[in-house]
């Protein structure tokens, strides 16, 4: 999988280990669950709770293949492991709770505390947290979710600019994985389409490699590549002002399916401003208020599949620069040379990511605009999968950015032992100047061994 990493930044604000996740929401969604029950019944809908798990167990030992950067721990070696829980009850026919409880191990050890708060800025992995936690409500053609959960949007395969509603775990950034989101939904069902509002309170931050870890270098923050990030990030949840606003409408015909949405809220990338006029100048790194429109499509004809998604943002103010991003591709599963090969099949995908400024932003109002922060702005990014039986598969990935010049590689071999076993082993080599997305990581090429479990 081709990933886009991120560095450290450095900030007053840090999280409390001790502030757990925001017990109030999900203790008044836990006590208008019981209130609908009696007591045997509860104690019934408990059980049936606990009943219900089922766990993956994740573990990769991962192996760098050159020497750290200077002034950053130069660990040879590093463990990776993760287990998630995974329960589903209902309570009534319309009312369910669906939770996946994460827990995470890591040697060099990176983990503080339990339960991160939402809305902390650069929060510090934890080694147990909710990835889900989501009451949903079901009627004839409606349905009301609240909690917390992950938001997925964009239909291109390997890399979409259009997913972006969802916070991520970066501290170790070869395993990234979702941290979930606060969110309420309300969706409406058609005979093939689907209408859906969704509030979001918090912008949350990224989680990002913390302090001793290799990947915590000093090229730039996370988003801006070069060194001009900013020591204060600003991620305000007043309501209404703050929350962003997301609706959407999805639906399938034959041979395609596609979406339009648009967002109002917090921007898709940051900006840095002056915070008045001080000397020596202090910067701030926040997030500008902006409108999006977006739309995707997916079309498959026989062995073909092409796709295509599309964001337009502009800010109110023009903090930040108008623009369009896209990203457009295909893949082809290919089976009768693969047979004749020996092989089961043979799929080629590659996604073209582009990028075109409509307006500029104002310069009288910000420093730095988002666009160094806009990662794959003129990428061609590709993968090419061997499959030899239904267990084993063998794969090659890339991606090339032409206006920054750097660029990754790597491959992968997975090798299903059983429906609940897999081992794998994954590699990814990286080359660039220092103030570019993969180059500032070219002393972290690694290759990762490691397993998945299903119980």
């Amino acid at each position: 999988m081709i990933f886009s990493l991120s560095t450290n930044h450095s900030s007053k604000y840090r999280s409390n280990p001790n502030i757990k996740l925001p017990w109030a929401t999900l203790s008044a969604i836990l006590w208008v669950c019981a209130s609908l029950q009696t007591t045997h019944a509860n104690a019934s809908v408990l059980g049936d709770y606990f009943k219900s798990t089922s766990a993956e167990l994740v573990a990769f030992v991962d192996v760098y293949t050159k020497s750290a950067d200077p002034g950053v721990t130069d660990n040879a070696t590093s463990l990776w492991t993760e287990l998630a829980l995974q329960n589903y009850v209902n309570f009534s026919d319309s009312i369910s709770l669906e939770t996946e409880l994460v827990f995470t191990l890591t040697e060099p050890n990176l983990q503080s505390g339990m339960f991160t708060s939402p809305g902390v800025i650069n929060p510090e992995p934890a080694y147990a947290d909710f990835r889900t936690f989501m009451l949903t409500w079901r009627g004839t053609n409606t349905e009301i979710k609240i909690g917390k959960g992950v938001i997925e949007l964009g239909l291109a395969e390997i890399y979409t600019p259009i997913d972006r509603f969802r916070s991520q775990n970066y501290s170790t950034p070869q395993h990234f994985n979702d941290r979930g989101d606060l969110q309420l939904s309300i969706s409406r069902f058609f005979t093939d389409s689907e209408l859906s509002l969704t509030l979001l309170p918090y912008n949350e931050d990224f989680i990002d490699p913390p302090i001793g870890s290799r990947w915590l270098n000093s090229r730039g923050d996370r988003d801006f590549f070069s060194q001009i990030g900013a020591k204060d990030e600003d991620r305000p949840h007043s309501f209404p002002d703050d929350w962003g606003y997301l609706l959407k409408y999805s639906g399938v015909s034959r041979g395609f399916d596609y979406y339009l949405a648009a967002h109002y809220g917090p921007g898709a990338y940051p900006i840095i401003q002056l915070q008045g006029i001080v000397i020596p100048p202090k910067t701030k790194k926040t997030y500008p208020t902006a409108t999006s429109a977006m739309a995707g499509i997916v079309a498959t004809t026989g062995s073909w599949s092409f796709y295509a998604d599309v964001l337009y943002q502009k800010t109110e103010q023009l903090e930040d620069d108008s623009f369009a991003r896209w990203a457009v591709g295909f893949s082809y599963r290919e089976t009768t040379l693969a047979n004749k090969l020996g092989l089961i099949e043979i799929k080629p995908i590659f996604t073209y990511s582009g990028h075109k400024v409509v307006e500029d932003s104002d310069p009288s109002l910000t420093l730095f605009n988002s666009e160094d922060a806009r990662p794959h702005p003129d990428s061609l990014l590709g993968r090419f999968d061997i499959r030899f039986t239904d267990k084993s598969m063998l794969y090659f990935f890339g991606s090339v950015n032409f206006k920054d010049e750097d660029s990754s590689f790597g491959f992968g071999l997975r090798y299903n032992h059983s429906d609940s076993l897999l081992f794998s082993v994954h590699s990814l080599y990286m080359h660039g100047r220092d103030n570019t997305q993969f180059g500032r990581w070219r002393s972290n090429d690694f290759v990762s061994v490691g397993f998945n479990y299903r119980f």
